[in-house]
C-alpha cells in the first residue's frame, strides 16, 4: 500500500516540535508500516471504534532509539495508509483520548 503522511496542523506542529526527529521518523513510517502491518499486526490495535473519514482508526508504537518513542494514528483508504497523528503520549488511554478530540474524529 502507499504510504501518506497527512499534510495537517497536527502533523506539521509535531514534526515542528521535535525538528531533529523528524526526517527519522518520517523514513520509519514510509519504510516500516507495510511491514508492520503485514508481519507484526498483533502490535496494530484499533482506537476503540474511532473513525476518520468514515474509515476505522488504527495506532501503533514506534521505536527511533531510547530517547524517542511516539505513536501513530492513521487510516486505510483505498490503495493508502494515511498517517493523520502522532504523538509522544505513549500511553494508550491518554492516545485514545487525544485522536477521539481531533477535528474530524468521530465516534
Amino acid at each position: 500500500m502507499n504510504v501518506v503522511i497527512e499534510d495537517n496542523k497536527y502533523i506539521e506542529k509535531f514534526m515542528k516540535h521535535h525538528d531533529n526527529y523528524s526526517e527519522r521518523l518520517k523514513d520509519e513510517i514510509y519504510s516500516n508500516i507495510n511491514t508492520m502491518i503485514n508481519e507484526k499486526a498483533y502490535k496494530i490495535k484499533d482506537v476503540r471504534g474511532l473513525k476518520y473519514r468514515g474509515k476505522t482508526v488504527f495506532e501503533y508504537k514506534i521505536i527511533l532509539d531510547k530517547y524517542f518513542v511516539c505513536r501513530i494514528a492513521y487510516i486505510k483508504e483505498d490503495d493508502n495508509i494515511v498517517v493523520f497523528y502522532i504523538s509522544t503520549n505513549i500511553i494508550k488511554a491518554t492516545f485514545t483520548k487525544e485522536v477521539s478530540n481531533l477535528k474530524g474524529v468521530t465516534k
